[in-house]
């Protein structure tokens, strides 16, 4: 068991919130159509619909480095060069070259050519420590239709909460130190664990108050069973 962040009495009961080491990457994004990148370029998960660009071109994207991710676009069919102060992009499919007036737009034109969606729809969010350095990718289009409405957020905080340890679970042991009640995969705030482990161990104690004074109302009537005669009198 992970070792113990915080501990609390409620009544009989004792809460013990835990860090929780078990939940990995996998598990802060569920079902959500995002992909997560390693340091170096492995691949994580990936539950996108789409047809995401080369790592390279992700990470220039990221840095904010246009002609970077021109570089990692420019092959056999799509080139590029500065030309008298302006981009000049060549494509095998066009009948003649195409001129931009900045870095900028010229990424742009290319990478919607090559993977067949705007860039501004792609976000490309770093988190990490460190240790290691991770991309989250997604379309927010994409994210947006699964969140079901507009300005859908990503999972990038619970990804880095993830990766800061930052992930509880809370036990509940009663005056024999058996467990009663536990739960796991808090993300990202030990006191909202605390606080819901709080909340259980305070049903718990009114459960066994309400049992208690069942127990001794039926002990009294068992041994003395004039008192309820006349009280029924």
């Amino acid at each position: 068991m992970d070792y113990v962040v915080e501990t609390k009495e409620v009544g009989r009961f004792t809460v013990k919130i835990h860090a929780d080491s078990h939940m990995d990457l996998q598990d802060a994004v569920c079902d959500e159509p995002v992909a997560i990148y390693g340091d170096r370029g492995f691949e994580i998960l990936d539950q996108t619909k789409t047809n995401l660009p080369t790592y390279g071109v992700l990470r220039a994207i990221e840095s904010g480095c246009a002609e970077s991710a021109m570089d990692e676009m420019s092959g056999y069919y799509l080139e590029w060069e500065w030309q008298n102060g302006k981009v000049r992009v060549e494509n095998s499919d066009w009948y003649r070259p195409r001129y931009y007036k900045t870095a900028e737009s010229a990424c742009a034109a290319m990478f919607e050519y090559e993977h067949g969606f705007p860039m501004s729809d792609m976000r490309v969010e770093q988190f990490g420590d460190y240790r290691s350095t991770f991309l989250l990718v997604f379309l927010q289009s994409e994210l947006d239709a699964y969140a079901g409405g507009k300005n859908a957020i990503s999972c990038r905080d619970t990804c880095q909460n993830i990766v800061d340890g930052e992930v509880y679970g809370f036990d509940i042991l009663d005056a024999n130190g058996d467990s009663v009640e536990s739960c796991w995969g808090f993300i990202g705030d030990a006191d909202y664990c605390l606080k819901e482990a709080v909340a259980v161990a305070e049903s718990l104690e009114n459960d066994a108050v309400e049992s208690d004074a069942i127990a001794f109302a039926a002990t009294v009537e068992a041994t003395r069973p004039d008192m309820y005669q006349g009280a029924v009198a």
